[in-house]
């Protein structure tokens, strides 16, 4: 079977990064698998991307046009948004590669137009890594019974709150009026059920995959050793939160894990917070323990330290689709505390990998880091359980098998 894999990126932000995942996995399980992007960053030879100066222009020309567009309304979320009513024309590019099926991943910021994707003409199926698919133009929404995308994009439905040109509106009426329904891939039960009750993919073909994870390159190394490669201190119980842009995207619960870190009681001189994704910020916050910013990191070998290094991983967002840094530091063997809602209920196992707290009550969030770091014997017990995990539902001979299946429905339906 010969499958394109296309992605806005490949090794830059958690979708291209999953997507990526992805390729090598299904080259390694002798699957014809090729990748095509809009921005490469890795040397692979496998990942196609046109270099030219006329698609570069066009891509900014693009970039700016969204980005003014949007200037004209205030988003209901203030997350980021994507368009995509432009003209890409990349479908001819997708349709020039011989392929059997096109995995369609994460192409927002105007990488492949809507209208694009109705011109591909091989057998299509998509993964979701966010709620863009279903959405208007935000790629996360409020999840709650009278969410635009549970009920309609209507003019009249955007609220008093929101005011100017209602372009969510005009992006779902887009793909309403130019998608057809293709199998979904969904890498939780929670983003699947949020298709599934959806206007608009209510009636596609929806499958729960999880994200795959290389459990050779994540997996647990020597605490000791990790913390001396990464200069960090021996004596500490270091607690982790990792997020590209994690400091400005409220999505990604920050500003929670701060609140909670100052409901730790007497931990100033036992304990480090360790913070990568970003450099430290002009204005860092002050709470009751040092922390130490290592900026942002590509490196899977050096993820795999940092995680071993630490005690504990903390992942306190707000909404995530997957939650792929909880997933790596499981299969490092390092216990991850998250908020028990999206899809992070299906990444992390309650008491027995980690700890799930009451949805975003900083107390619990709170209460879960005290309760893995207090007691070593636990923790070390919790650490294994959470690699057994990671090499039971991530690994790619898994993941790889239920994409293939997938794959397969795909190109017999469209045979």
């Amino acid at each position: 079977m010969r499958t394109l894999i296309v992605s806005h990126s490949d090794i830059a932000g958690g979708a291209g990064r999953a997507a990526y995942r992805l390729h090598k996995a299904c080259q390694k399980h002798d699957i014809d698998s090729s990748m095509l992007v809009r921005e490469k960053f890795s040397e692979d030879d496998t990942v196609r991307c046109d270099h030219s100066m006329v698609v570069k222009l066009a891509a900014r020309i693009r970039s700016q046009i969204e980005h003014r567009s949007q200037r004209l309304r205030a988003f209901e979320s203030s997350g980021f948004a994507s368009l995509n009513l432009l003209p890409t024309w990349w479908s001819r590019e997708i349709n020039a590669v011989n392929a059997d099926v096109v995995n369609l991943h994460w192409f927002g910021s105007g990488a492949l137009s809507i209208h694009d994707v109705a011109r591909i003409r091989y057998p299509v199926v998509m993964t979701l890594h966010d709620m863009w698919g279903f959405c208007g133009a935000e790629h996360y929404a409020p999840d709650r019974d009278d969410a635009r995308w549970r009920v309609g994009y209507s003019l009249r439905g955007q609220g008093n709150k929101v005011r100017g040109v209602d372009i969510n509106h005009w992006v779902w009426r887009s793909k309403q009026r130019h998608w057809r329904p293709v199998p979904i891939i969904c890498p939780s039960r929670w983003i699947a059920e949020c298709a599934q009750s959806s206007v608009l993919m209510s009636t596609w073909p929806i499958h729960v995959v999880p994200n795959v994870l290389d459990v050779d390159a994540f997996r647990p190394l020597d605490r000791q050793s990790a913390r001396n490669a990464l200069n960090l201190p021996q004596e500490k119980k270091i607690i982790l939160f990792g997020a590209a842009a994690g400091y400005t995207d409220r999505r990604k619960g920050l500003d929670l894990l701060i609140e909670a870190l100052g409901r730790l009681d007497n931990t100033r001189d036992t304990h480090l917070g360790v913070i990568f994704g970003q450099s430290e910020p002009d204005k860092a916050p002050q709470v009751g323990i040092p922390l130490l910013w290592r900026g942002f990191i590509d490196d899977d070998s050096v993820l795999a330290q940092l995680y071993s290094s630490a005690d504990v991983m903390v992942v306190p967002s707000r909404q995530e689709a997957f939650g792929q840094t909880a997933s790596e530091a499981q299969a490092c063997g390092t216990p991850v505390v998250a908020f028990n809602a999206t899809g992070l209920k299906d990444v992390v196992a309650h008491r027995q990998t980690g700890y799930l707290a009451e949805a975003y009550s900083t107390d619990d969030l709170a209460r879960g880091m005290s309760w893995v770091l207090e007691d070593e014997a636990r923790r070390s017990t919790m650490g294994q359980a959470a690699r057994r995990r990671a090499v039971e539902c991530w690994n790619p001979s898994v993941i790889v098998a239920q994409y293939q299946a997938v794959f397969q429905q795909a190109l017999e339906e469209n045979a």
